[in-house]
């Protein structure tokens, strides 16, 4: 949940280069190993979220990297005929 609530405070932080841009991928990777665990979940998705949100950090290949990691949790839980994007 810290990681999250560093995330959020950078994107909100109003700085023009955001100020977690050197560590995006370590950030990224260890939100994703957090989707992996159901108690990790919300608060990656928070992470994930306020990336995406943050204006001039991720590229577009990077926020596709989030659309499918969090697809294939979905679809992991609801499984692929109960799935529709």
């Amino acid at each position: 949940m810290l990681l999250s609530d560093v995330i959020i405070a950078a994107r909100d932080s109003g700085q023009t280069e955001p100020t977690i841009a050197p560590f995006k991928g370590q950030f990224l990777s260890i939100e994703f190993e957090g989707l992996k665990s159901p108690a990790c979940r919300q608060p990656s998705l928070n992470g994930l979220k306020a990336m995406a949100t943050t204006k001039s950090l991720l590229t577009d290949e990077e926020l596709g990297v989030i659309v499918q990691n969090v697809n294939d949790i979905l679809e992991a839980a609801f499984g692929d005929d109960d799935f529709r994007y």
